[in-house]
């Protein structure tokens, strides 16, 4: 998601054109001086907090990781 930081008069100034990029997809943060105060986000997508592809590299899988168990040995024919 692409961020853009703005300040509280540009946010006032310029609001439709805001809510049109964030339709586009886009995040805006309101800053008053250097807070941040306020986030706008898109009210139609739900808010992930998840990132996919972010512990790409961190996962390792098994080659037999489907492989039957040993001790279900016994249920299985």
């Amino acid at each position: 998601m692409v961020v853009k930081e703005v300040s509280v008069y540009e946010a006032k100034t310029h609001l439709s054109r805001l809510l049109r990029e964030v339709e586009a997809g886009k995040e805006i943060i309101i800053r008053r001086g250097n807070k941040a105060i306020a986030r706008i986000i898109s009210a139609n997508e739900p808010d992930h907090t998840s990132i996919p592809d972010t512990a790409k590299g961190n996962v390792w899988m098994a080659d037999d990781f489907n492989a039957p168990l040993e001790v279900f040995s016994e249920y299985t024919t």
